[in-house]
């Protein structure tokens, strides 16, 4: 075989003062119940700066998050809460709305989550500035915006590998097309740390038995090399034995009988969505015990174990697709662990 959040605060209704280059509170900036410099029916530009940032966004997954965080500024920052990005003229924002949009959602919500706003905006701007929308000293003035200071604490937790046994055991005794397939949809998540992303793009030639390794596409198209032992090589050849169409499509959709989707006669491939309403499955079955996890979850749980057995921490962002070694250790569950032992000391 070859080498196979949503914003809930509602916008502040007093009258906008932008048009009189009043930037006193945020409620003066942020929109009111008048129509401001902010609001447009329709985009000017043949392809408006927010679609021109999400078509240059190279993954599918991180274009649908930037659309629908964009659809959500867009609603607030209008003041007859327009729903679609594309409809807002963002040419008009300035400095002082983005210093303004950072205070706001600071006080709403966390400051990785504020500082993604404020990376897509600047990424809207900087596309704006490119189709002559707005000149350089408004671009230099936007970026000039500092990220929100702050952290918080991970809510994800770690999942045992107890927990991940009695789920494969559960899918083996039902035997069917449907379970053995997210046998080995889990196994690639919890024992190779796969993205919902990059699980759902496998194909069979990504995937080498001899070298019991599997290639796949992470972030920022960064191609990378995951090796797995027997605790998925097993599942996967059982997989391979009883999917009749393997080499048609790996890791096909199906509905909610079992019963393989098609088009045109063609498989359909498995999606982000249906990946998350598997684990959502799996996560059920143990939730009476250990409570709910989340795919990302088995994602925080295999750079958890590596660390655990003393793989170096190079070694593990190298096989997470991390480009920065803080970005693997923010993965790192060990801690929650030390943290209760150390409350039964005193």
């Amino acid at each position: 075989m070859a080498c196979i959040n949503r914003l809930h605060t509602s916008m502040p209704q007093e009258r906008s003062k932008v048009q009189q280059g009043q930037h006193n509170n945020d409620t003066e900036v942020w929109g009111a119940e008048q129509p401001s410099d902010l609001t447009v029916e329709t985009s000017q530009a043949p392809l408006g700066p927010s679609q021109a940032y999400i078509n240059a966004l190279e993954h599918r997954t991180t274009q649908y998050t930037a659309t629908v965080f964009l659809n959500r500024l867009a609603r607030r920052l209008s003041s007859d809460r327009i729903t679609e990005h594309a409809r807002f003229n963002w040419e008009k924002l300035s400095y002082e709305h983005l210093d303004a949009i950072k205070r706001q959602l600071s006080s709403e919500l966390a400051p990785n989550t504020v500082n993604t706003y404020l990376t897509m905006i600047k990424g809207v701007m900087k596309h704006a500035h490119k189709q002559g929308l707005i000149d350089t000293t408004t671009l230099i003035n936007i970026k000039d915006v500092k990220r929100a200071k702050g952290s918080r604490i991970d809510s994800g937790r770690e999942v045992k590998e107890v927990e991940m046994l009695a789920i494969f055991a559960a899918n083996r005794e039902s035997n069917t097309l449907q379970s053995i397939r997210d046998n080995v949809l889990l196994s690639l998540m919890y024992y190779c740390g796969l993205r919902r992303s990059e699980a759902a793009s496998i194909s069979l030639d990504n995937i080498c038995l001899d070298s019991n390794c599997v290639t796949v596409l992470g972030k920022g198209n960064k191609q990378r090399r995951v090796y797995f032992s027997d605790k998925v090589r097993t599942p996967l050849l059982t997989w391979l034995d009883r999917h009749p169409e393997h080499l048609q499509m790996f890791l096909p959709r199906m509905n909610r009988n079992g019963d393989l989707r098609r088009q045109d006669g063609e498989l359909l491939p498995i999606t982000v969505s249906g990946i998350r309403a598997i684990i959502e499955r799996a996560s059920n079955h143990g939730s009476s015990r250990y409570g709910p996890f989340k795919a990302h979850d088995l994602r925080r749980s295999f750079a958890t174990n590596l660390l655990r057995a003393q793989a170096d921490l190079l070694t593990v962002q190298a096989l997470m697709g991390h480009s920065d070694p803080a970005t693997t250790q923010r993965y790192d569950k060990r801690g929650d662990s030390a943290l209760k032992a150390a409350a039964h000391l005193i």
